[in-house]
């Protein structure tokens, strides 16, 4: 089966059919929310063949808004679960869901030994019990999958140009002046014009560095619109060559237009992270450890890079990557030294952000 049928198939089927019958059958339970497309319904069955007796009740959300706003609602029942709650939440959720209460630390002093993943995805999720990074604080949360921030433009346009593009510096080309379009987003674009001037993603500074309001102002020129939802569609009608997106996104349209090609930026970029976290009061069991311990296996890792649009935060050498889709994911598994998860920024650091923003978007 290749990624689009798998994907075709999963976006179909139902809870029921992914794991027939264990929602009716005796013994422990274990209650999963994720969202749709990402987990492959054919490890799913596995873990359930593996971890018998226990049954996993799956819910399937259509957006992270709606998987967060469960966590929300089960605190304001007051209700303490009878089952063990796990959801799947991006790191960008992860602060204010501690800060809320939302959710308690998903490991244990005790096991912490145990755990198999190193920097950046350790760091991206100690915390401490306001949500901000902490070298002392517990592990909050298990990511299991990423992607990142990367370009998606069409191939044909750039030919035309004799144009090659491979890092965000690229963007400034007098060639795409009004042909490019940026997410709505002051941390990414911000953040993307501070790796081309050598610095982090998470540079509290702002004042401090050369040359950022010239080089925002000249970027703010190239931009035909900005947008974080809708950004595909002009791409593939030829309005803009290209976008700034999400690497999830980008891998997807490979699928359905092939003059679309994608590139993760050779100086880095900002990932993301989908993680396991554990429901406030939820009930401490061993299949709790089981589940996330389940998706760093590397074989399943394996899987769930190649059946879905990102990669498993287990390490792994993708040899031989035949086509566009597999040459991006080791693109992207060489490119994770040099890139940035988003970590939450000081209040007058956000203050500076704003003020860029305003400044860039208001100068046309």
């Amino acid at each position: 089966m290749n990624r689009r049928t798998f994907l075709r198939a999963l976006g179909g089927v139902t809870v029921s059919s992914l794991l027939a019958g264990c929602q009716s059958s005796p013994g422990p339970r274990l209650q999963i929310y994720a969202m749709r497309q990402v987990l492959p319904p054919q490890l799913l069955r596995r873990f359930q063949q593996e971890t018998e007796p226990v049954n996993v009740d799956l819910a399937l959300e259509t957006s992270p808004a709606r998987l967060f706003g469960l966590l929300q609602r089960w605190q304001q029942d007051g209700l303490a679960p009878d089952h063990p709650r796990l959801v799947s939440l991006g790191d960008y959720w992860l602060t204010q869901a501690i800060r809320e209460g939302l959710i308690d630390p998903l490991v244990s002093p005790q096991t912490e030994a145990a755990w198999p993943l190193g920097d950046p995805w350790q760091q991206l999720v100690r915390r401490n019990d306001r949500g901000l990074p902490d070298s002392q604080g517990p592990l909050w949360a298990a990511p299991y999958r990423w992607g990142a921030t990367v370009l998606v433009y069409r191939r044909d346009k750039l030919q035309d140009l004799n144009l090659t593009l491979r890092d965000w510096r690229d963007l400034w080309h007098p060639q795409l002046q009004g042909r490019i379009s940026l997410l709505n987003q002051p941390r990414e674009v911000i953040g993307m014009v501070l790796k081309t001037l050598g610095y982090s993603y998470n540079h509290v500074d702002l004042g401090a560095v050369q040359n950022l309001e010239t080089q925002l102002r000249l970027l703010d020129q190239q931009v035909r619109f900005y947008s974080s939802n809708h950004y595909l569609q002009p791409l593939l009608l030829g309005d803009t060559w290209v976008a700034m997106g999400w690497s999830t996104d980008g891998l997807a349209a490979l699928d359905r237009d092939a003059n679309l090609a994608v590139v993760f930026p050779e100086s880095g970029t900002a990932v993301w992270a989908d993680c396991w976290v554990q429901a406030r009061q939820s009930p401490a069991t061993d299949w709790v450890t089981d589940w996330v311990n389940f998706w760093w296996q590397p074989e399943i890792g394996k899987a769930l890079s190649s059946f879905t649009f990102a990669l498993s935060v287990i390490p792994q050498e993708i040899r031989d990557p035949a086509g566009p889709t597999q040459e991006l994911l080791a693109a992207q598994a060489r490119g994770l030294a040099q890139s940035d998860p988003l970590y939450p920024l000081p209040p007058a650091t956000l203050a500076q952000y704003g003020q860029l923003w305003q400044q860039m978007r208001s100068a046309a």
